[in-house]
């Protein structure tokens, strides 16, 4: 199953809403996409037919948590990748939002990737070590939702964080990333290959 995959814009945020409610009263995309505004992060959507059905951020300053980030520094995170609504998966969308990822990051003169998956989820995690994924760090991912009765609720997932060594661009002719394809979609202009200082 193909899919077109995206940075997140603006006008999408309700849409991704719609499709794929937030568990908490403050927007989750909402909160991805203005994590992007500010450049902290590349909140990638993935489209078919006009309707989103996966998503996953970039996170550019890597995993939240500081043990992750002190063992592997200067390695962005893949973060909230889903593929929705459950009856999609399995059908490689999840494998498309990893790889266009890894191409983000490529394009930006990264040398490796990670991600976080939990303990509790072998499935995903065989997903990831078969498109070259792996890691034994192991760690608590928390985080916190607050319903709509005004109750805050804490979860703390136990998580490995995996990595993957990522290609080095061979030339000034390198992939060219999404969000320049996207600002170029948007201007008409041509997109250029990142530059290289």
């Amino acid at each position: 199953m193909k899919a077109t995959i995206l940075p997140c814009r603006d006008i999408d945020v309700a849409t991704l809403e719609h499709h794929n409610p937030s568990p908490s009263v403050h927007s989750f995309h909402a909160r991805r996409f203005a994590n992007q505004t500010l450049g902290d992060s590349t909140y990638l959507v993935a489209w078919r037919e006009r309707v989103p059905v996966g998503r996953a951020e970039i996170k550019w300053d890597g995993c939240a948590d500081d043990t992750v980030k002190n063992a592997h520094p200067g390695v962005p995170e893949i973060n909230g990748l889903e593929v929705f609504p459950e009856t999609l998966r399995g059908n490689g969308l999840g494998t498309q939002l990893v790889t266009a990822a890894e191409t983000e990051a490529t394009a930006r003169g990264l040398d490796r990737i990670g991600l976080g998956v939990a303990q509790a989820n072998p499935a995903a995690r065989r997903l990831y070590e078969r498109l070259g994924y792996h890691g034994t760090h192991t760690y608590l991912d928390r985080y916190s939702c607050l319903d709509s009765l005004g109750t805050w609720h804490h979860f703390a997932d136990a998580c490995v964080f995996l990595s993957k060594p990522l290609p080095r661009q061979r030339s000034r002719v390198a992939a060219t990333s999404l969000v320049a394809r996207l600002r170029a979609a948007l201007t008409g202009a041509r997109p250029h290959g990142p530059r290289h200082m």
